[in-house]
């Protein structure tokens, strides 16, 4: 039996309307806290082979997976994956274990019969044993997918064909692994940490315990229906975004001067500020620089600190660790807080309620600031490239007014501009939050298994060109973490604030890096990131809420109490 790219294509269309006429949209999780109407999934029974995909329910919701295995359902129906049953089921389930240890404490005790996690958890430790820094490979609590990432099944387009119970190996297809990021396909690889089993030769076997998902950004989301239009804001970076720090203080005066809020920020989300203080750091720095602060690795190059530590170089380690914090990086990162929390007389560049009310009611907040009359319209969010799809029902709440519906206003998010004369890249630059993990179980998925053949099937359609446009479409989230292009059909589906992520992650100006955990922890799998020396996130949010709460401070008495700290606690270890 063989059903083309084409026909899998066709049959998604056709199954949208099936289910549609059947099921009443309900409201289901975050997919129906934003608004949005929740697809019902396909039903299978025991006659069914079941495949069990538990989903972290957060900003990207479940619609667009619970989409993609109705159509695995469809696909599958006549297809046998063990003896005794007839196609497959695939049910997906979703709470708050998928993003914890508890997905991993589920599969170390056995408890679960959830076959695939989708996680928004960056963390590989928990499903490892480490012993003298070597991660003992005869312990691991993953399985290893690489023999299905390294598959051939992928046509010129991206696309699959299902031939029996697999999709058709082609002779000149291409692997999923050469649909990845070219950077994760390197450092997410397992054979090259230290205890490895080698090949005869002593070449690497590879071994991919994890795929990425959450691959996303935090920056500033712009109103740009506000800044560009009201304000007749235009400045030399891309597309008319702030070229330089100097553009942005200015537009925040701007903003100010005009009895407006420069921007926002919810209370429980001061991890945000970790990505969006390494793009600005490594702006300065340079991206490698910052990559080996985070995973504390000697750099023989060393560091250029200039100014008042007179443009000596040292090669950093644990006991000298604390000298990152007097990088050029580093103070440009306390700069520019300084900056966007400015205060004159009796106003700010900063919304007043900074930090004081829950994500959501942040969200809500910041849209609904158009037309309030009670608060300053706030022409700035900083979230994460999610915050649309999260706050669905927010818009349709504004949707008497067809300006104001879902994806139809402007936003965007700004990349991070020039900082100094001599910024160490040259690019506009956005970090990843983090890059969460995705898991298979390996109590359930056992090679030769009817589990492997579903999980073989399930990943390759789901991150086929198709299932990554199915993604897109429907959550207007870009996944940078996979190599697609959406057809002009497709693109025009996006929301703008979609379109405008879509096309920056593909602008020649503009670069997206991460600072990966699972990069880390093969490279030092003994160490924590919340427990380097040289981390600098709760001196960054200690600034931005300073400055909320009235107490200033200079960069250079940050940058000195920071850098007197990690002496101090590096002295007491």
């Amino acid at each position: 039996m063989k059903k083309t790219a084409k026909r899998i294509l066709a049959l998604s269309v056709s199954l949208v309307a099936a289910v549609s006429s059947f099921a009443a949209c309900g409201k289901s999780g975050n997919d129906g806290d934003s608004g949005i109407d929740v697809v019902k999934p396909v039903e299978g029974d025991s006659s069914n082979s079941k495949f069990v995909i538990n989903c972290y329910d957060g900003g990207y919701g479940q619609n667009w997976l619970v989409q993609l295995c109705n159509e695995l359902y469809e696909l599958c129906k006549d297809v046998s994956f063990e003896p005794g049953k007839k196609g497959a089921y695939f049910e997906v389930v979703g709470d708050k274990s998928a993003a914890t240890s508890l997905a991993s404490d589920e599969i170390k005790q056995g408890s679960t019969s959830t076959d695939f996690y989708i996680t928004s958890a960056g963390s590989p430790s928990a499903y490892m044993t480490v012993k003298n820094n070597i991660i003992d490979f005869d312990n691991v609590y993953a399985y290893d997918m690489a023999d299905i990432l390294s598959e051939k099944v992928f046509d010129s387009n991206g696309e699959v064909t299902l031939d029996g119970n697999r999709f058709k190996t082609l002779d000149n297809g291409q692997t999923l692994l050469e649909r990845m990021d070219d950077e994760i396909v390197d450092t997410w690889n397992f054979g090259k940490a230290a205890g490895a089993q080698k090949g005869a030769d002593g070449e690497i076997i590879d071994k991919y315990y994890f795929m990425p998902f959450e691959d996303t950004p935090v920056g500033l989301i712009v109103d740009w229906d506000f800044v560009g239009g009201k304000m007749n804001f235009h400045g030399s970076g891309i597309d008319g975004m702030p070229g330089t720090m100097q553009e942005l203080s200015d537009l925040f005066e701007q903003i100010r001067e005009s009895g407006y809020a420069g921007w926002t920020m919810g209370s429980g989300t001061s991890f945000y500020l970790y990505s969006f203080e390494n793009a600005i750091r490594s702006k300065v720095d340079g991206i490698e620089k910052t990559k080996k602060m985070a995973y504390y690795l000697d750099d023989p190059e060393g560091y250029d600190f200039g100014g008042d530590t007179g443009n000596i170089k040292i090669s950093y380690e644990a006991k000298n660790g604390y000298w990152a914090t007097k990088t050029k990086g580093y103070k440009a990162v306390y700069d520019f807080a300084q900056m966007m929390c400015t205060t004159k007389g009796d106003t700010t560049y900063y919304a007043s309620d900074l930090f004081a009310k829950d994500f959501k009611q942040t969200q809500k907040d910041f849209v609904m600031s158009k037309s309030s009359s009670t608060f300053r319209r706030v022409a700035m969010l900083l979230d994460g490239e999610w915050w649309e799809n999260e706050t669905r029902a927010t818009f349709n709440q504004m949707a008497n007014k067809k300006e104001n519906g879902y994806g139809v206003r402007d936003f965007r998010m700004m990349p991070i501009p020039r900082i100094t004369e001599d910024d160490a890249e040259d690019k506009y630059l956005l970090s990843a939050k983090q890059t969460s993990v995705m898991v298979a179980n390996p109590n359930t998925v056992k090679k030769g298994s009817a589990k492997e053949d579903l999980l073989r099937i399930f990943l390759q359609y789901v991150f086929s060109r198709h299932g990554l446009a199915t993604l897109n479409t429907l959550t207007s989230i870009s996944m940078p973490s996979y190599k697609y292009n959406l057809t002009s059909e497709e693109q025009g589906k996006l929301t703008k604030f979609g379109q405008w992520m879509y096309n920056l992650y593909r602008n020649e100006e503009f670069k997206y890096f991460r600072i990966s955990e699972t990069e880390r922890f093969i490279k030092n799998p003994a160490l924590s990131v919340r427990d380097l020396a040289i981390k600098t996130d709760t001196a960054i949010v200690a600034c931005y809420q300073d400055a909320r709460d009235g107490i200033q401070k200079t960069t250079d008495q940050r940058v000195q109490e920071h850098f007197e700290k990690y002496k101090a606690s590096l002295s007491a270890k």
